[in-house]
């Protein structure tokens, strides 16, 4: 059979068992079992292990029909296939001083940016601001950690990130929250041109190609994947949370660059197992998936002493950190735990099915089907008539597209607005190495520059850099010179710059009213009034959204008893407290009064109303 006819029976098959897959979608359905949790999932007795059921066979069953095809066909066999997964040999790239001058250059005007990027006042986000806000404040005060806050994300992004800023200034405010936010982009940034860097060096592609690979990658993806102005609502395609995942996927690009594998990296790549479960559970979790992955590699490639090591590094983190953290491991865990049960019957949404009528479910299909790409390119790289591209460039990419997989696991549960956007970054990263690495081996067949100085491409290549920089970014001289007095002028504004006017007489008003009271408790999502009066939070349940069971309601009644004050809000949101939280709300309405109800009806916000605990 042809060449030519068997790509043309593997295309037309792999189109067809994505058909297949779609239309099978609503068939997945596990029977559901009572959570007994206000939710979407509940009112539609959905269960929540359909949605990962559902993608893991939308996405292998088209992917394992083209490996599976390819076997058949014989362009790829396992012993070939685990062969090309072992490096043999060193990267070695003799004109390794022009690249890493590019390397330079680019690290540089990225730098340059973050100074230059204008301090804008948005007005505060009370939900997702107010979540990092009011944890930090009460952890600022009294040092808990788990134990003082039941967090959603993970304990480093809703307390430690604001906290550890405000005590380096000795000073807190909203401004230094933001800006930590900004420094962990910048870092997220530089990892994306040192993990294109890495790529770079794996490619095949000739002196000078390899120079605007890097600076053509760089400069389509940092400027699209991150962004120091968006808000939570209009998310980029990845969010300043993925440091880990590309902090890991660096270290391993870097690990495979030389047979003789660096042991003091295996050691940092697993001590990132519990960092990252600390710096972002969703992202932790895909963390600790490729440390698995990693250590099965060194398995497969019989680098047991390497195994052995990322094992060990593993289990020692976590037992230092159960000694350092004490008491608070075991909140940790108790919030993790829970919080993995119940997240999905909370505020879990259902995933449009592929190519339906349901609101975003085009979306869905296209970074679906990105996945589904991403994975069939990484294994076709492993043909056995692949000889173009190195091991490491081939393991690289495999990598990638299974970070892509993983990742898209964040959108499993809440399949809408940024949650969908922000899964597609991998993707994007490893087509833009496919479009452009192929393209620049195209041209470079053409032998464009063969009698070219090298001084004259030196200065091309500066031109060329410069320039494509500049038309994908904005650099501000001067404030890039002012920036030390523009950032100490943001990070000492008060609070009201970032709020609007009814919500500043709101905190006016609620302080001069609760000002005798050491805490008071939030029944309501809008968590950043703690923080705003300077209270914290009477009992660690800050963040109402984030709880939803029986048990949580009964240990948050419980922690009640003793709180005087409660501030709510006046809302017909299924979201609320009110609807979620039925077990709670009979009892604050059984044991509280209103002490205060906001007169003024805004088109800004919900009505607020204080209320205080009924004398018996």
């Amino acid at each position: 059979m042809t060449i030519q006819k068997q790509n043309l029976i593997t295309i037309i098959s792999v189109i067809l068992s994505i058909v297949f897959s779609s239309y099978i979608w609503d068939f997945i359905k596990l029977p559901y079992k009572e959570a007994n949790i206000v939710g979407v999932y509940s009112s539609n007795k959905y269960n929540a292990i359909n949605e990962i059921l559902r993608y893991i066979f939308f996405i292998f069953v088209p992917v394992c029909i083209f490996v599976g095809l390819q076997f058949y066909y014989k362009n790829i066999s396992l012993n070939i296939f685990f062969a090309q997964l072992k490096v043999n040999e060193n990267i070695y790239y003799k004109d390794l001083k022009l690249l890493n001058l590019v390397l330079t250059l680019l690290l540089s005007l990225t730098i340059l940016e973050f100074f230059s990027i204008p301090f804008d006042l948005i007005n505060l986000d009370l939900f997702h601001e107010g979540q990092r806000l009011t944890s930090a404040y009460k952890s600022l005060l009294d040092n808990s950690l788990w134990s003082g806050s039941y967090v959603i994300i993970s304990i480093f992004y809703e307390t430690l990130s604001a906290k550890f800023i405000w005590q380096l200034f000795d000073h807190e405010s909203i401004g230094l929250m933001r800006f930590v936010d900004r420094i962990f982009i910048l870092l997220c940034k530089i990892l994306i041109i040192l993990i294109i860097y890495k790529i770079t060096i794996f490619s095949k592609l000739k002196f000078l190609y390899k120079e605007f690979f890097l600076v053509i990658c760089s400069l389509i993806l940092i400027p699209n994947l991150f962004d120091y102005y968006n808000s939570r609502i209009d998310a980029e395609y990845l969010s300043f949370r993925e440091f880990p995942v590309l902090i890991l996927t660096y270290f391993f690009l870097e690990i495979i660059s030389n047979k003789n594998t660096n042991k003091i990296l295996i050691v940092f790549l697993g001590s990132i197992s519990f960092f990252s479960m600390v710096w972002s559970i969703d992202r932790g979790l895909i963390c600790n998936f490729l440390i698995i992955a990693i250590f099965f590699y060194f398995l497969l490639t019989k680098q047991y002493k390497s195994s052995i090591i990322l094992f060990f590094t593993v289990l020692l983190t976590w037992i230092l950190s159960l000694v350092f953290l004490q008491n608070e491991f075991k909140f940790f865990l108790d919030n993790t735990f829970g919080l993995l049960k119940n997240i999905n019957y909370i505020f879990g949404e259902i995933h449009p099915k592929p190519f339906g009528s349901d609101p975003g479910s085009f979306r869905s299909a296209k970074i679906l089907l990105g996945v589904i790409l991403c994975l069939i390119i990484s294994f076709n790289l492993f043909k056995k008539n692949n000889l173009i591209n190195l091991s490491q460039f081939k393991i690289a990419m495999l990598f990638l597209a299974i970070v892509s997989f993983l990742t898209y696991g964040y959108n499993l549960g809440r399949s809408g607005g940024s949650h969908l956007k922000e899964v597609f970054g991998y993707s994007i990263i490893f087509m833009t190495i496919i479009i452009i690495g192929n393209l620049l081996q195209f041209i470079s067949k053409k032998d464009l520059f063969k009698y070219t100085s090298k001084f004259k491409i030196n200065i091309f290549l500066l031109i060329f850099t410069l320039s494509l920089f500049f038309l994908s970014h904005t650099i501000n001289l001067k404030n890039i010179i002012t920036f030390n007095e523009r950032f100490l002028k943001y990070v000492n504004l008060n609070d009201s710059h970032y709020l609007h006017k009814d919500d500043i007489l709101f905190i006016n008003t609620t302080k001069n009213i609760i000002k005798d009271y050491e805490c008071a408790q939030m029944f309501t999502n809008e968590a950043a009034y703690l923080y705003l009066l300077r209270k914290v939070n009477c009992t660690k349940y800050y963040f109402v959204f984030a709880i939803g069971s029986i048990v949580d309601q009964k240990n948050m009644i419980n922690d009640l008893e003793n709180v005087e004050i409660i501030i709510t809000t006046e809302s017909n949101d299924k979201g609320h407290p009110k609807y979620r939280l039925p077990l709670v709300k009979s009892y604050i309405e059984k044991n509280y009064s209103i002490l205060y109800d906001e007169d003024i009806i805004s088109s800004q916000r919900n009505k607020r109303i204080i209320l205080k605990r009924k004398l018996n």
